[in-house]
C-alpha cells in the first residue's frame, strides 16, 4: 500500500504542479536548499561556543515551516478525505501516508538540513556522531508528524471564525518574519548575539522545544551524560508513536460539519438610508459575510497583523521610523489579498447575473472594503503615529494611508473582475485557509499597483517638506483623498462594465475552474503556445528578483542611508561600499528591479491572467463539454 500511496502521490503532483506552480515550487526548492546548505557550514564550520545555538534556531525555524507551509498551500496532493471510503484501518493508512508525505522537495530539502546533526556530532566525538545519525531521522520523522498534526488542529479549528482569526494570525507570522525577518537579525546582530551566544535561558528554551530534541540529545551524549540522551531519544519515540496514533484516529473520524451562523429567523431586516436602495442592500449583505464568513474573518486578520508587526519589527534595533506607516501597510495587503474578491462567493455570482445587479455589486463590494479597512487603517495610522512621536510624519501617513485605501478599492474591485480565479463555493473548501484560490500573480500586480496611488500626494507633502511650508504639506493630504476617490470611482466604473459584459463568462469559471469557449484558445498545429517558456521565466524572475532588487537592495538601503544608519549593513550590498559606490549601487538595484517588475508586467498583461495563460495545461488540453444535465453558462462564440 506504501509503494501505491506513492505512486499516486508522484502523478498527482505531475499533473497538478505544472506551470508556473512548478516554477515557484523549485524557487522555494532552491530557496530553502540554500538555507539548508547555509545551515549545514554552520555546524561544520562555526564557532563551538555559538554552533549548538545557532542550530537550535534554525530548526525551531523549520519546524515553524513545516507546520505553517501546509497551511499556506492551496492543497495537499494526498488529502485523507479521498480514503475516507476505503476499507484501510486508520493506522496502516496513516503509516502510509506518513511515509508517502516523505516524497516531495520539501522532505529532501529537510533531509538535507538535518545532515548538519551528524557533523556537529562528529565535533563533538565518535560516539555523539555514532547517535546523531538515528537521531537525525527520528527528529525528521518527528517535524512531519508535528506538520500534520497541527495542520489537522488548524484544519478543525478554521471551521469557526475563532479558528479562522488564529489562522490568520499565523500566516501573517510568516509572511512578516520571511520577507522582514532581517530585521529580527539585525536586532540580534545589535545585541551582540553572534559573538557572545544566546542568553542561557533562551537557549535552554530552544532545546526544550521538539524541534530541539535531539541537539540536546546528542550534546548530552558529547557531555558522556548517557542517562539525559537516551532519556530524550525515548521521549522522541513517544511523542512519535503517540501522534501518529492520534493523526491516524482522526483520519477516520467523518468529517465535521462546518459551523453555520444564521441570522434571526421571522424578523425582517429594516434597511434605511443609505442602505435603502440595491446597493444599500448588497452592502449589508457583504458586511454580514465579514461578519459571519471564516475565510473573510481569515482575509482581515491577515492584514492587521502582516502591518502591525512589519511597523513594529524595526523596534528590535530602535527604530520607529515605520510606525507612522503601519496604516498604510494594513491598507496595501488588504488589497493585495482580497484581489480575487470573488472567489469568497464562488458560484454565488448566479444571483448577480439573474438579477442584472452587476454595477450594484461591484459598488456594494468596494463601500463594504472601505468599511471594513477604512476606519481600522486610519485609527492604526492616528495611534502609532502619535506612538512614534515623529510629529513630522502625520501629513505623510494621512496622505498615504488615505490614497493606499481609495486605490485599493479600485483595484480591488476591477482585479476580481479582469483577472478572477476559480474559487469554491462556501461549503466545499477544505480545512486548510489556503485551500481556495491558488492564483498569486494577480496579486502581485495589485501589490505593487497599490504604491502608485500615494505617489501624486506623497510627491506634494514632499515639496511642502523641502519648502518648509506646513500648508503645502497638508494639502498634499487633501490630494491624496482625492486622488484616492478618483481612482476608487473609476475602476470601480470600469469594472461594473466590464462584469456586466462577462458576468456569465465568470460564473462558468467559478463553477467548472476553466474559460468559457473562446477566451483562452488552443494553439493551432505548429503554432506557438500563447506564452513560451522564456516568456514564464520572465515573469518567475521579474516577480521573484524584481522585488527584492527593488526594495531589499535598493529602497531600503537609501533609507538606512537617509537616516543615518551607517552601522547596520547585514546582507545590503550598498551598506558595505564606500560613497559614492553605495548610492550607485543604490541606485543600479532600484532599475533593475523596475526593469524586472516592468517586464513581468508586460507579459502578464499580454497574455492576461497569468495563472490561465501561463500554464502549459491550459493550451494543450482542450475545452471540454459539460456533462449532461449540467447548467450551460456562456456566451456562443461566432463560426
Amino acid at each position: 500500500m506504501v509503494g501505491d500511496l506513492i505512486r499516486l502521490k508522484l502523478a498527482l503532483t505531475r499533473n497538478q504542479v505544472v506551470g508556473g506552480r512548478a516554477a515557484w515550487a523549485w524557487t522555494g526548492a532552491a530557496a530553502g536548499g540554500s538555507a539548508a546548505l547555509l545551515v549545514v557550514a554552520l555546524a561544520a564550520w562555526s564557532a563551538p561556543a555559538i554552533a549548538g545555538d545557532l542550530l537550535a534556531a534554525a530548526y525551531l525555524i523549520w519546524l515553524v515551516g513545516w507546520v505553517v507551509g501546509p497551511l499556506m498551500s492551496p492543497a495537499q496532493p494526498l488529502h485523507p478525505g479521498y480514503f475516507a471510503m476505503l476499507p484501510i484501518p486508520r493506522h496502516r493508512l496513516a503509516a502510509g501516508l506518513l511515509v508517502a508525505g516523505f516524497v516531495g522537495l520539501a522532505s529532501a530539502v529537510t533531509i538535507l538540513l538535518f545532515a548538519s546533526l551528524p557533523l556537529y556530532g562528529a565535533r563533538l566525538g565518535v560516539w555523539p556522531f555514532l547517535l546523531a545519525v538515528p537521531v537525525a531521522a527520528i527528529q525528521l520523522g518527528l517535524v512531519v508528524l508535528i506538520s500534520r498534526s497541527v495542520h489537522l488542529v488548524f484544519g478543525r479549528l478554521a471551521r469557526a471564525r475563532a479558528g479562522a482569526a488564529l489562522s490568520g494570525v499565523t500566516l501573517a507570522t510568516v509572511l512578516v518574519l520571511t520577507q522582514s525577518g532581517w530585521m529580527v537579525l539585525v536586532g540580534l546582530m545589535v545585541s551582540g548575539i553572534f559573538e557572545h551566544g544566546f542568553p542561557s535561558g533562551v537557549a535552554s528554551v530552544l532545546r526544550w522545544a521538539p524541534s530541539g530534541w535531539g541537539l540536546a540529545a546528542v550534546e548530552a551524549a558529547g557531555a558522556r551524560d548517557w542517562g539525559k540522551a537516551w532519556s530524550i531519544v525515548t521521549a522522541m519515540l513517544v511523542l512519535a508513536a503517540v501522534l501518529l496514533a492520534a493523526w491516524g484516529r482522526a483520519l477516520g473520524q467523518a468529517r465535521g460539519a462546518r459551523t453555520v451562523v444564521r441570522g434571526s429567523s421571522g424578523r425582517p431586516t429594516p434597511r434605511r438610508f443609505p442602505f435603502n436602495g440595491p446597493t444599500g442592500a448588497i452592502v449589508l449583505k457583504e458586511l454580514r459575510c465579514w461578519r459571519r464568513d471564516p475565510a473573510r474573518t481569515t482575509a482581515v486578520a491577515v492584514p492587521i497583523v502582516w502591518g502591525v508587526l512589519t511597523a513594529v519589527l524595526p523596534l528590535s534595533f530602535g527604530a520607529a521610523q515605520l510606525l507612522p506607516w503601519a496604516g498604510t501597510l494594513i491598507a496595501l495587503m488588504a488589497a493585495t489579498w482580497l484581489a480575487n474578491m470573488y472567489s469568497f462567493d464562488g458560484t454565488g455570482l448566479w444571483i448577480t447575473v439573474q438579477t442584472g445587479t452587476e454595477r450594484a455589486d461591484v459598488r456594494a463590494r468596494q463601500w463594504a472594503y472601505l468599511i471594513v479597512f477604512g476606519p481600522l487603517a486610519i485609527a492604526v495610522t492616528v495611534a502609532f503615529t502619535a506612538w512614534s512621536n515623529l510629529s513630522w510624519a502625520w501629513p505623510w501617513a494621512l496622505a498615504a494611508v488615505t490614497a493606499t485605501l481609495g486605490g485599493g478599492a479600485g483595484l480591488v474591485a476591477y482585479a476580481s473582475v479582469a483577472a478572477p480565479e476559480p474559487g469554491p463555493d462556501a461549503h466545499e473548501r477544505r480545512n486548510s485557509p489556503g485551500g481556495g484560490t491558488e492564483g498569486v500573480g494577480t496579486a502581485f500586480l495589485v501589490f505593487f499597483a497599490a504604491c502608485v496611488p500615494p505617489a501624486p500626494g506623497l510627491g506634494i507633502v514632499l515639496f511642502g517638506t523641502v519648502g518648509e511650508n506646513p500648508v503645502v504639506q497638508w494639502a498634499g493630504v487633501l490630494i491624496s483623498i482625492a486622488v484616492g476617490a478618483f481612482v476608487a470611482v473609476g475602476l470601480g466604473r470600469a469594472a461594473a462594465a466590464r462584469l456586466e459584459r462577462t458576468a456569465p463568462e465568470v460564473l462558468l469559471l467559478m463553477r467548472s475552474g476553466r474559460a468559457a469557449p473562446g477566451v483562452v484558445k488552443a494553439p493551432a498545429p505548429g503554432e506557438e503556445p500563447v506564452a513560451s517558456g522564456r516568456e514564464r521565466a520572465v515573469v518567475l524572475v521579474g516577480l521573484v528578483l524584481g522585488p527584492l532588487a527593488l526594495f531589499a537592495q535598493g529602497l531600503v538601503p537609501v533609507v538606512l542611508k537617509l537616516t543615518g544608519n551607517h552601522d547596520v549593513r547585514v546582507w545590503f550590498l550598498a551598506m558595505y561600499l564606500p560613497d559614492p559606490w553605495g548610492w550607485l549601487t543604490c541606485t543600479a538595484m532600484i532599475l533593475l528591479g523596475g526593469t524586472l517588475i516592468w517586464l513581468a508586467v508586460s507579459v502578464v498583461r499580454q497574455h492576461g491572467n497569468p495563472k490561465r495563460s501561463l500554464r502549459p495545461s491550459a493550451w494543450s488540453a482542450p475545452s471540454t463539454p459539460d456533462p449532461p444535465g449540467r447548467l450551460q453558462v456562456g456566451r456562443a462564440e461566432p463560426e
